[in-house]
Parts: structure tokens; sequence; C-alpha cells
């Protein structure tokens, strides 16, 4: 589970990069360029797809402002409370593990098209 978290940072900030160099506005690169946060590159990239026009949001897959709010945060903390060292280690049943497999694979599915979109055309 630990390293489904790191898959899925990794394929963040590679969207990151790929939406970086698509900045057309040299202030508003330079702005995201400066933040050093995953948490505050995540915040960006969602508002900025949220502001899309309905029908450009159309063109990407259903659901894809669930999957950037919604299931990277879940795998991303499962990841964080996995990873950091604590007294007791975490357990996470089979099904739970299962569970976010196929979230995995559904993020994976609406990054790469959000990514695909954004070298063609920006955000």
């Amino acid at each position: 589970m630990l390293l489904l978290g790191v898959a899925t940072e990794a394929s963040f900030l590679q969207l990151c990069r790929l939406y970086e160099n698509s900045i057309s506005d040299p202030n508003a690169q330079k702005k995201f360029s400066k933040l050093e946060r995953i948490k505050e590159k995540h915040r960006w990239i969602l508002e900025r797809y949220l502001a899309l026009p309905g029908a450009i949001r159309q063109q990407l897959p259903d659901g894809l402002d669930v999957t950037l709010a919604g299931i990277y945060d879940l795998i991303r903390r499962q990841r964080n409370e996995l990873g950091h060292p604590q007294d007791a280690r975490p357990e996470i049943d089979r099904e739970h593990a299962f569970a976010l497999f196929h979230l995995f694979i559904t993020y994976l599915r609406d990054i790469e098209a959000l990514a695909a979109y954004v070298q063609l055309r920006g955000l």
C-alpha cells in the first residue's frame, strides 16, 4: 500500500511537470514553479480544473473532480499513515487494500487523460 501511494504521488508530480510546461503566462508559471508542497500544487491544479468551462470538462473523464479531490487524497493519506514512523504498525485488511488498488486504476486513467489534455491545450 505504501508503494501504491508513492505511485499515486509520482503520477501527480508528472502531471505537475506537464502542467508547468504548458503555462503560457510567465507570471503564473513562476508562481506555480515556486510552490514547494505537493498539497499546494494539488490545490492549484484542482482549482484550474474546476474553473474550466463545462463544455471542456465534458471532454475529460466523468468524475475527474472526484478523482482529483477524493481518490488522490484517500490514497495519499493511506500512504502517509503507513509511511511515517509510529509505535504500532498500522494494519490494513485485504478488502481495504483491494478497494484501494481498484481506485488507483480509476485514478491513473483519469490523471493520464488530464495529462494528455494539458499537453495539448494547457489548463
